[in-house]
């Protein structure tokens, strides 16, 4: 935590709590949701092709269209969640290799020398400010 106040506990403790929901989805459950989103995107796409829609059809569309943005925007924040959380697991995993490289652990060495050059293109790829 980078700040120790009310909200930054606040927002941490509910960034901790949709990542363990997150990661509590089965497979199966990704798999249907991502199964779902595809049929819906193409149910989507008839009904906007279709010249002659029922009053049911313009109301469906009307309510997909509401409820859209807050579904993807749901998406993106498990996305972020856990990039973040993929991005702090990879950083600490990557700065005890180096740890043990530097002690002299020769197999951790030879990790640290194939992990390095990933490591420095994920920084050139962060805004400055992230580096």
């Amino acid at each position: 935590m980078h700040y120790d106040n009310e909200e930054a506990r606040n927002f941490e403790k509910k960034n901790a709590d949709r990542l363990q929901n997150i990661r509590q989805l089965s497979a199966e459950d990704k798999q249907l949701i991502t199964e779902n989103l595809a049929f819906l995107e193409v149910e989507i796409k008839n009904l906007l092709a279709k010249p002659d829609r029922t009053e049911a059809e313009n109301e469906m569309l009307e309510k997909l269209s509401k409820q859209m943005p807050a579904l993807l925007t749901a998406f993106q924040d498990m996305s972020l969640v856990l990039n973040h959380s993929l991005d702090v697991k990879s950083q600490s995993y990557y700065f005890h290799i180096k740890a043990l490289a530097e002690k002299g652990d020769e197999k951790a060495r030879e990790i640290y020398k194939d992990l390095q050059p990933y490591y420095q293109a994920t920084l050139k790829e962060k805004p400055e400010s992230q580096n």
